[in-house]
């Protein structure tokens, strides 16, 4: 049986914490973190390998777009990486120990390993260290069924999550056109054995995540909604949703 508590699926989840750049709140930051806890909803966050094998909360590859620093996040340490200063947000890139210590359990996260699908584990090893002896709920989730693979083989104990979308996404252009195909309609190792599928909301409803829904018992999330018509449209088909830019409770931001 899929390993799905029910906290995977009992509140929204806020992606990225809930973020708004004109409240000074952005994007993977501890303060657009506590604000997802102050309004009861779970956190989705990205994490980057960093070049010692560290982790650090950022959804880029790189630095360009959020810092006044260009270049690769996994070319800089841990340490320098958290000198950082984000645009807009008067705080720096936080580590993931860090978050983990601040968050503290106050709510479920959901932690998205991001991947250059290059077959590097470093990662993954990272945030296995790092949840290791954190007490509250967390589930790891990633789009390269590789990183969910090696986290299986650690035994963490947490739900373990492919991220997937159709095979005409476009981030996946850099996958051949059959790898495409197998990650979109889950036929790899992880999309058969996985707790649980988060998929892109534009492509639901699909055979393929009904199926893992129904038939492999799995929470079916979605990403990303960004108003309260998909909200509505995604809860006949989705467990929980992902969301950002509005409050699916209908508190104004």
């Amino acid at each position: 049986m899929p390993n799905t508590p029910h906290w995977l699926t009992a509140r929204p989840i806020a992606h990225r914490g809930l973020h708004d750049q004109t409240q000074g709140l952005v994007e993977n930051t501890i303060p657009a973190f506590d604000a997802a806890i102050e309004r009861g909803f779970a956190i989705e966050l990205d994490v980057q390998l960093t070049a010692d094998n560290d982790a650090v909360i950022f959804h880029d590859h790189t630095l360009d777009r959020l810092t006044r620093e260009t270049g690769s996040v996994v070319a800089r340490a841990c340490q320098d990486l958290q000198k950082i200063e984000v645009i807009g947000a008067g705080t720096k890139i936080p580590s993931l120990a860090k978050v983990l210590a601040h968050v503290d359990g106050r709510t479920p996260l959901i932690v998205e390993l991001k991947s250059r699908f290059d077959r590097e584990l470093a990662l993954a090893d990272a945030v296995a260290g790092a949840i290791a002896a954190y007490p509250g709920p967390l589930a790891l989730m990633s789009f390269d069924p590789t990183l969910i693979s090696h986290l299986h083989k650690h035994n963490t104990g947490r739900p373990l999550g492919v991220v997937a979308a159709s095979m005409g996404y476009k981030h996946w252009g850099e996958l051949s056109i059959w790898k495409r195909f197998q990650y979109g309609a889950l036929l790899h190792g992880p999309g058969l054995w996985c707790d649980f599928v988060s998929y892109n909301q534009a492509n639901l409803p699909a055979f393929s995540p009904w199926l893992a829904k129904v038939f492999g018992q799995k929470a079916l999330l979605c990403w990303t909604v960004k108003d309260v018509q998909t909200a509505k449209h995604m809860a006949r088909h989705v467990d929980a949703i992902t969301f950002e830019g509005f409050d699916p409770y209908g508190v104004p931001l």
